[in-house]
């Protein structure tokens, strides 16, 4: 276990060099103490990809979602993230890696399907996900009963069953590190893979 820490370790630092060797214009772009906007980390994370610095990119949108009483601006978040996406899968079109990357649109909560007594809407731990790019598009993966509580699926096809299971983070995550290509067991072990995204 410590020889496998050693080896992480130096494998860590070589990484490290080799990205400040590889990404010095886009180290360079950033401004230190200066919170990156939406758009901008989309426009890096592209870059990123492109120069083969990274394989795995997370992007913030920045906004503040957790509201309690005026939803309102959700809205304008959700329009926001829309175009952004936009841009994103525009510009991985324009390098030529729509093909082969994954992005994958989470939260790790939603809000209520009710009003809370403020007239807003409180955390809700039924959620969604998107994924675009590489993989099978143009489907929905389970669902939500009129509640907007999530049904059991079956978690190959993603198909509703009423003897599946439901499909939590282990499971879509495990499904998610499948689909690029990382064996999820070493780093989920016995999780149920979700599967219904595969290309």
């Amino acid at each position: 276990r410590s020889a496998r820490a050693v080896a992480d370790l130096v494998s860590s630092r070589e990484r490290a060099v080799r990205f400040r060797d590889q990404a010095g214009g886009i180290l360079q772009s950033l401004e230190m103490g200066v919170e990156s906007r939406f758009y901008e980390q989309l426009d890096m994370a592209v870059d990123l990809i492109d120069q083969q610095v990274c394989r795995a990119v997370t992007v913030d949108t920045t906004f503040d979602w957790d509201t309690h009483d005026v939803n309102r601006e959700q809205h304008t978040y959700f329009q926001q993230l829309f175009l952004g996406l936009q841009q994103l899968m525009n510009s991985l079109e324009a390098t030529g890696h729509l093909d082969d990357t994954v992005v994958a649109v989470v939260s790790e909560m939603t809000r209520t399907p009710l009003l809370n007594a403020a007239g807003g809407k409180d955390h809700w731990g039924h959620t969604s996900a998107m994924l675009l790019g590489a993989v099978a598009g143009n489907r929905v993966s389970g669902g939500t009963d009129h509640y907007l509580e999530s049904l059991p699926m079956d978690l190959e096809t993603g198909e509703l069953a009423g003897s599946g299971a439901l499909n939590k983070y282990d499971n879509f995550c495990a499904g998610l590190l499948e689909n690029v290509g990382v064996d999820p067991e070493e780093w989920l072990p016995g999780v149920v893979p979700f599967r219904g995204a595969h290309s």
